[in-house]
């Protein structure tokens, strides 16, 4: 007969043996806490597996970095939960171990997308998508709000009744002497100790419920699709358009969006989301009319939603439509007029249609209402610089934007062209090497900068050929009165434009560098544009 030792108490015993009948030992467990052991420390490596064929399924750019941030996020949420329930056992001296600490992680993370699903419904049901006296900027934070609220609730109220479900620790004074007395009964012959000792393996077995953890992942989801079941069913099928579009699964969210606007028209949320997933496919002409057709018929339905309204109006103006986009943004400030993200949204447009000097006006409302946000400072010195308006301001505004948005390539751009029409050409050129760090194609607007930049500290051999190289880009018309400033310079050259290099303060070998950029540059970087 095979046989083993206990490893408390030495004693031998079968091979199939599930506790000591000498010393009480569960012998069950030592495999089993071998495994669990696995489950929670190989667990991390799985969740960011599952990242990255999640990122590849829905087809996001670059799925393995993609997918491994988001892999990596999932992990720590798993180690804050796994920790979490460890500290938790600890502090209400209960026993924990590896497999207790190993569903603490795993709840954490699967409450995440429980978490999502509930709160949907819930958000529809006390704010919709009006979110009256909520501005643009803010929406965001009452939605995560919203979220954190339900996700923390659920995450407590799991960890704390989990714990209560643990068994209490182990090797107290009052059980090691029942115990004590038991063992040695046992020994005796006596049966009254092995009675004890199995009364004792039963009882901490009987104590290793299952957590309620399941229970409540079990009742969100059953909160969740009651919430969904009393929304109208255009609202219903927008939601699971939502949820669709958030996979990937773009063709099914039209699939949806389509039978809303057939149960209501005049469902706003349909329009607005049909429109955003037509206009991502942008397929050909039709299909981008049709997205616009939705996005109008979304804020003339629902005017009071100024995300209606910043959509259409960016949508608008990046095909090009600049008049309809400055009557829609015109009328999106006149609705919303403490909005600053429409604001500039009328700046942009206003811009892109020529009208430099109103876009001012709006950039300056835009900073009036927001005067930290960095993207209006860097627009509104940028505007002013075109205009060679306040050139002292647009410096200041400049700095105040890298300050705040360290960085950012168009920031920084800004700055250095700020710094040249100031008259301090030198740091201007050395923001320019800084950008050249940063990026290796830069646009031919950051380009044609650096060329005057360059030339204007004599730093460039043959200007003509620099700015006809600009000239002849693909995207020179893409910013308006771009090629205007560029033909400009070109007639002001002399006929020989041969001109001397001499070292700056950053030396000859990096400008050098620098100047060889503005005129080799192709291709466009994917970067936010200004």
């Amino acid at each position: 007969m095979n046989t083993r030792q206990c490893p408390e108490c030495k004693s031998e015993l079968q091979e199939n043996a599930v506790f000591c009948t000498t010393c009480g030992r569960d012998l069950a467990s030592i495999h089993s806490d071998r495994r669990h052991r696995t489950l929670l420390f190989g667990t991390p490596l799985s969740l960011l597996i599952i990242g990255i064929a999640l990122a590849w399924d829905i087809g996001w750019n670059e799925p393995v970095d993609s997918g491994s941030e988001f892999g990596m996020v999932l992990a720590l949420f798993y180690i804050g939960g796994a920790i979490g329930q460890w500290l938790l056992a600890i502090l209400a001296g209960r026993e924990i171990d590896a497999a207790s600490a190993w569903r603490g992680g795993l709840y954490t993370v699967i409450l995440l997308p429980v978490a999502l699903l509930l709160s949907m419904p819930i958000r529809q049901h006390l704010v919709g998508d009006g979110y009256p006296g909520i501005s643009l900027a803010d929406e965001p934070y009452l939605k995560l709000g919203i979220e954190f609220c339900i996700y923390i609730s659920l995450l407590i109220a799991g960890l704390l009744g989990a714990v209560t479900r643990l068994p209490p620790a182990p090797h107290t004074a009052e059980d090691g002497l029942e115990v004590e007395a038991a063992i040695d009964r046992n020994r005796t012959g006596s049966d009254d100790g092995v009675a004890v000792l199995i009364d004792k393996v039963v009882q901490k077995k009987a104590e290793r419920r299952a957590p309620g953890m399941a229970r409540l992942i079990a009742i969100a989801l059953c909160v969740a699709a009651l919430c969904m079941g009393t929304l109208p069913d255009s609202s219903r099928l927008v939601m699971q358009a939502r949820l669709a579009s958030l996979v990937g699964r773009s063709d099914l969210a039209l699939t949806w969006t389509g039978q809303a606007l057939e149960k209501n028209p005049r469902d706003a949320a349909a329009h607005h989301l049909r429109g955003r997933l037509l206009m991502a496919r942008e397929r050909g002409p039709d299909g981008r009319e049709d997205a616009l057709a939705h996005l109008r018929n979304a804020v003339r339905i629902a005017p009071r939603v100024a995300g209606y309204h910043l959509t259409l109006g960016m949508e608008l103006n990046r095909l090009g439509l600049a008049s309809e986009a400055v009557k829609a943004a015109s009328e999106a400030v006149s609705l919303h007029a403490g909005e600053p993200q429409l604001w500039m949204m009328l700046g942009d447009t206003l811009t892109s249609s020529g009208n430099r000097a109103s876009a001012v006006t709006a950039y300056r409302k835009a900073l009036d209402i927001s005067p930290q946000d960095p993207v209006v400072m860097n627009n509104l010195a940028f505007m002013l610089l075109e205009l060679n308006r306040d050139l002292p301001l647009a410096l200041e505004l400049a700095r105040r934007s890298v300050d705040a948005q360290q960085g950012y390539v168009y920031n920084m751009d800004t700055l250095s062209w700020a710094l040249y029409k100031n008259g301090r050409s030198n740091e201007a050129l050395e923001i320019m090497l800084q950008i050249k760090e940063s990026v290796a194609t830069p646009t031919v607007e950051i380009e044609f900068h650096n060329a005057v930049i360059c030339r204007e500290v004599g730093l460039m051999e043959s200007p003509r050929a620099v700015f006809s190289r600009l000239a002849g880009r693909q995207d020179v018309d893409a910013v308006p009165g771009l090629r205007e400033q560029i033909m400009s310079i070109l007639e002001a050259l002399p006929a020989s434009d041969t001109a001397p290099v001499r070292a700056g303060k950053s030396g000859a070998t990096g400008t050098a560098e620098l100047v060889k950029s503005a005129s080799d540059a192709t291709e466009t970087p994917d970067v936010k544009g200004r």
